[in-house]
């Protein structure tokens, strides 16, 4: 099958890092010819040539800003079947509505959400959540160390990591963000910046690194995940920091612990597996 995908290309280190390069090399895995169509953030360059060859299906990526990127596709191409992927609909009303009208301009013959909380609020919707790119997020080869937040250091966060007595690691997107997480033995988590409801991507790709997930209670998490054979969940910063000290205290403990999470994500929660979902969905 052809595919025609569609997303932003990011700058510098976090180019091919990208949610919509991920789901190209996943469909190419699965056998499928798969191209790119968008363009590059603030230069507005063309990712790459357009294809030959008319698409047989357009996977729509959006872009996680709402605005109505790339809907001269549906005016090009008005019958090939078209799929969009939402992701950042946990964010406020604002943002709801402008993904709302894009839906509306698109009239997608499949809508995804990456919040399962949103899909009341778009009729019709399903349900399809982030993932980890198995080819970018791997465990590292050298020794790992303690425990850290990486993300950016805003005020909430910070708090956080000071009661449960950890630092907060800022890195560049892609492969440094990769090792980061890779070179801990407890990634910790706290809040998810795109809304309630959301999971980021950071549960998947922490994962996914081979590195035990430290994050909130939430049904959202118990939808993907199980406490305790997974993922480490807690209710409170001082949970949490009694949890993160007896994790730890075993580093062979900790790491077969990671290794079931690894082991977990590779079965169920990778863009192959994402983009199988879609191509099922048709």
């Amino acid at each position: 099958m052809n595919i025609l995908v569609t997303y932003r290309q990011n700058q510098g280190p976090g180019q091919s890092w990208e949610t919509g390069a991920a789901l190209i090399r996943a469909l190419r895995c699965l056998g499928h010819t798969a191209h790119p169509y968008g363009t590059t953030y603030l230069t507005g360059a063309p990712i790459a040539p357009e294809p030959a060859w008319e698409p047989d299906l357009i996977i729509f990526m959006e872009c996680g800003d709402g605005d109505r990127q790339y809907t001269e596709l549906r005016d090009r191409y008005p019958k090939t079947p078209l799929v969009m992927w939402m992701f950042d609909t946990g964010m406020d009303s604002q943002h709801q509505d402008m993904h709302r009208a894009l839906a509306d301009i698109l009239k997608p013959d499949i809508l995804f959400l990456a919040n399962h909380d949103m899909i009341e609020r778009f009729p019709g919707a399903q349900y399809l959540p982030y993932a980890a790119d198995e080819t970018k997020f791997k465990p590292t080869t050298g020794k790992k160390m303690g425990a850290a937040i990486i993300g950016s250091p805003f005020a909430e966060r910070v708090e956080f990591a000071d009661s449960v007595g950890v630092k907060v690691i800022q890195t560049q997107t892609g492969q440094e963000y990769a090792d980061a997480v890779a070179g801990l033995q407890v990634h910790v988590h706290h809040t998810n910046s795109g809304g309630d409801g959301l999971m980021v991507m950071r549960y998947w790709e922490t994962l996914c690194c081979g590195t035990v997930l430290l994050c909130p209670d939430s049904v959202e998490v118990r939808r993907h995940f199980t406490p305790g054979v997974t993922v480490k969940c807690y209710r409170t910063a001082k949970e949490a920091r009694d949890m993160l000290e007896r994790q730890l205290a075993s580093s062979e403990v900790c790491q077969r612990f990671a290794d079931d999470g690894r082991a977990h994500v590779l079965a169920h929660h990778t863009y192959r597996h994402r983009a199988q979902e879609i191509l099922d969905s048709l």
